[in-house]
């Protein structure tokens, strides 16, 4: 059940930041006529995507704590102690999240692990838990 609720609060996240996704590129092809061209690059338009949805988990996280979708599924991001984390080390673990969004295979390691985590959270020494468990450890 947890990598379920994992999964779907991440595709929910993923949904969200594709609105503001496809404005912006509404907005830069009617300002900059030749974006259309550049547009059509796949690598161009995987890249700008994957860093519009990391700004999108850099600025929930700065703001709510949390993504929209960790709202709605009741989960936190912790440290691998189960403590509230400093706003300067989940952005370090948003940033880390490029190997997660470009290559597939890092999503699939938190299978594999007792503590459940992705590639991020194994750098940054972080995991992400229900709600419940972090009030039940304090």
């Amino acid at each position: 059940m947890y990598y379920l609720k994992r999964f779907l609060a991440f595709q929910i996240d993923v949904i969200l930041s594709g609105f503001l996704f496809a404005p912006l590129l509404v907005l830069l092809t009617f300002t900059n006529p030749e974006f259309f061209f550049i547009m059509k690059s796949q690598i161009f338009i995987t890249l700008t995507y994957a860093i519009i949805i990391i700004s999108y988990f850099i600025i929930m996280d700065l703001i709510a704590g949390r993504s929209i979708g960790k709202i709605l599924f009741k989960l936190k991001i912790v440290s691998i102690n189960k403590e509230k984390l400093p706003k300067y080390r989940i952005l370090l673990r948003d940033l880390t999240r490029i190997v997660d969004l470009l290559f597939l295979v890092p999503k699939f390691l938190m299978l594999f692990n007792k503590n459940k985590q992705s590639l991020p959270d194994k750098i940054m020494k972080t995991m992400v838990i229900g709600d419940l468990e972090v009030s039940s450890s304090k």
